[in-house]
């Protein structure tokens, strides 16, 4: 949720948009995964398509993300909508397995809540407040800041600094959980997400395009902010995915 303070306005997590992920084949019926990885920019590309663009929500890279062909229809019975109501267990596992699609809610009342959203940020980077974790560092290191014109480079680097798991890779199910609850926060309104980004969420376990989240965290990184971290990669073109 987005709280005011006297000096500095608290927002849950970093914003970040959609670059360009590799196409998907068309899926098949087999609920095999393939084993096949998305293509991954690297850093220097990443910084420097980001660094030429005027968007300040960390619109990284210059071309629409497509990820490819709907599934089968027979691997999807239900639509579960996300935004104005809050999704139970049983969600998550259908979403997860693929009985279900995710959706955005289509109301009129979310959208504008996405969009103040949105515009809060924007305004207050333009003020150059602090604002945790998109201009100030995260946990003990919220008292280290940059100035809002580093706010992207900064979330970039977040990223990456949170991107230190390991152990074995998270089964597929688990990794389409941990975006179906990582939407069902962000869908809300209240963190300053882009609908295009909620979107692309939505879009990801349908197409079962999935991050590839080592299982356990690290010093670094526990396992709060390292699967999120996981996730955000693949929206930005990083790391690995796995498809099928």
């Amino acid at each position: 949720n987005v709280r005011s303070t006297s000096s500095q306005l608290c927002v849950g997590i970093p914003v970040v948009t959609i670059s360009t992920v590799s196409r998907c084949q068309k899926a098949s019926d087999s609920v095999a995964p393939t084993g096949k990885q998305a293509s991954k920019l690297s850093r220097s590309d990443t910084l420097k398509s980001f660094k030429s663009t005027a968007d300040p929500f960390l619109t990284i890279g210059s071309t629409s993300t497509t990820f490819g062909t709907v599934m089968s229809e027979c691997q999807s019975t239900r639509t579960i909508r996300f935004g104005l109501q809050p999704i139970v267990l049983q969600d998550v596992l259908d979403l997860a397995r693929g009985r279900a699609v995710a959706e955005l809610d289509p109301s009129p009342e979310l959208r504008q809540r996405i969009q103040s959203g949105v515009a809060l940020l924007a305004e207050q980077l333009d003020l150059d407040r602090k604002i945790y974790g998109v201009t100030t560092g995260v946990g003990e290191s919220v008292r280290h800041g940059v100035d809002s014109g580093a706010s992207a480079e900064l979330s970039l680097n977040l990223i990456h600094l949170h991107g230190c798991g390991t152990g074995p890779l998270l089964e597929d199910d688990a990794a389409a959980a941990v975006i179906a609850v990582r939407l069902a926060s962000l869908s809300r309104g209240f963190s300053g997400v882009r609908q295009l980004v909620l979107e692309r969420l939505c879009s990801l376990p349908h197409h079962r395009v999935l991050p590839r989240i080592p299982s356990l965290g690290s010093v670094g990184a526990s396992g709060d902010p390292h699967p999120p971290s996981s996730l955000a990669a693949l929206l930005i073109g990083e790391r690995q995915a796995s498809f099928r």
